[in-house]
């Protein structure tokens, strides 16, 4: 079974949204996103896999590369799935408890009678 390539889109953002995995092309060289720091004043330090950083101002405007990994829903989808998320009732939470308990029950009588 192959897979289908990674989507990849350029998306330009603030520096408060990028994402880990991002790549940003500083000086024409690529560099993957591994991790953010907030600074004072809505500054953002990334750091990238090379072991290199950059501060970057809340104002910035950027262009990065951004993929969704195949065989995975894409970002938009969780985004959406979180602006809408609603909390699950007792009985949401409670019927899969008491089924799962059931069925063990159920398997610890078939073992000791067989």
């Amino acid at each position: 079974m192959s897979r289908a390539p990674a989507r990849v889109d350029t998306v330009e953002t603030h520096p408060a949204a990028i994402l880990r995995g991002d790549v940003v092309t500083v000086g024409g060289r690529p560099l993957v996103v591994v991790a953010k720091t907030p600074l004072d004043g809505g500054a953002v330090r990334l750091h990238f896999v090379s072991g290199e950083r950059l501060a970057i101002h809340r104002s910035t405007t950027l262009r990065v590369l951004r993929a969704d990994p195949p065989g995975l829903r894409p970002r938009s989808f969780w985004e959406e799935a979180a602006a809408t998320r609603t909390t699950a009732s007792r009985a949401e939470i409670w019927a899969p408890v008491i089924a799962g308990c059931a069925l063990v029950v159920a398997l610890a009588a078939l073992l000791t009678l067989g």
